[in-house]
């Protein structure tokens, strides 16, 4: 510890509609000092004017411009900050080898680079990380013994993504340590504040327009799938549905949720409509897991914009049939008690800057 007090450092997350911001005090035990999210309500009114999608990827003009303004609403002055991106702006895959030394992995992993990314390993920034490990069958094994084989997650990006990224964060005045998939960063946070221990959880990040499908087994990450469909997509649907604009229906949105009543029985059926496409996916992704895992999916854990939509929870245990809630575990980074009421409101769309920043730990 310093004079000071505890290194702070800021985990940003930039996401489909919005941008969040945390400030971690590292100490013995992180806490959270402040943080900050800015919405961009262009693409209520206007359809495509996301900030990025999977066939837009916002320009580093643009992210400054509203990383400054979201400095000066959050009342930060600048630091060291841990980003993340997409999921739809990189690669993702898991990988199984036999028993490797971390160096035999890294070469057979730049030898056959191209057999899991469409780039060269000179284009691209990426890491791995261990994911457990999986008993694979053999030919002719009667005893159901088979060999062991290592599993191990592969995340790459374009580094001219992360060069953007970079100009956009100097030009606000942060000074960039790294960047990282937005999956690493719900990891993180989930290892910190969970038993994941024999246990094999889902979480859904439903963002405005996009959904991020983790499946994380005993503490790692086994399956990694993103969908073009989210929170924005509800709000599109209304808008349709009930010929209101955007911002209407978004606010219609937020105030209704999933909470069924005669009267808004035409909205209820509209937003669980598009909140079935996400299901399915779900169903289908879980589905795959259970086959190459032969074991369950113990609990699904929402988080993201969307999951702070009225009675989101209730609605994917039903339809799922799988014990899910909304994550608000913010007790592990040590919140004061007059801040905890708002931030656990807050904290299902803070998870991923949340986990940037403890980064900074490591």
């Amino acid at each position: 510890m310093s004079l000071f007090g505890p290194k702070k450092v800021l985990g940003l997350d930039i996401g489909t509609s919005s941008i969040k911001i945390v400030e971690l005090a590292l100490g013995k035990q992180p806490q959270i000092t402040n943080y900050g999210v800015i919405e961009n309500t262009n693409h209520l009114t206007q359809p495509g004017k996301s900030l990025q999608s999977s066939a837009h990827v916002m320009g580093p003009e643009n992210i400054s411009d509203l990383l400054k303004q979201l400095l000066v609403k959050a009342g930060i002055r600048g630091g060291e900050i841990y980003a993340t991106y997409l999921l739809f702006s990189s690669f993702a895959t898991l990988l199984d080898f036999p028993a490797l030394s971390k160096d035999e992995v890294d070469r057979t992993i730049s030898y056959s680079f191209r057999k899991y990314v469409p780039l060269t390993p000179e284009e691209t920034a990426y890491e791995w990380i261990e994911a457990g490990e999986k008993k694979v069958s053999q030919p002719g094994d009667l005893g159901g013994g088979g060999m062991v084989k290592k599993l191990f997650f592969l995340t790459a990006i374009s580094k001219k993504i992360v060069a953007n990224y970079a100009m956009a964060v100097t030009s606000a005045g942060l000074r960039l340590k790294s960047m990282e998939s937005e999956t690493l960063g719900v990891l993180r946070v989930m290892r910190a504040t969970s038993h994941l221990e024999g246990r094999t959880i889902a979480v859904l990040d439903i963002g405005a327009y996009s959904t991020n499908i983790i499946v994380i087994r005993n503490g790692y990450v086994v399956v990694n799938r993103g969908l073009d469909s989210g929170g924005g997509d509800i709000t599109r649907s209304i808008a349709r549905g009930l010929g209101v604009d955007g911002t209407h229906a978004e606010e219609m949105k937020k105030k209704n949720g999933l909470s069924y009543s005669v009267e808004q029985a035409a909205v209820y059926q509209l937003v669980y409509f598009a909140l079935d496409f996400i299901l399915e996916e779900a169903r289908r992704v879980f589905g795959m897991y259970s086959s190459k895992f032969e074991e369950p999916i113990s609990e699904v854990v929402l988080i993201g914009g969307a999951s702070l939509l009225k009675g989101v929870d209730g609605y994917f245990s039903e339809k799922l049939g799988i014990k899910t809630l909304v994550y608000t575990h913010v007790r592990y980074f040590g919140v004061k008690q007059e801040a905890a009421l708002s931030l656990e409101r807050a904290f299902p769309q803070l998870v991923v800057a949340a986990g940037a920043a403890l980064k900074g730990k490591e």
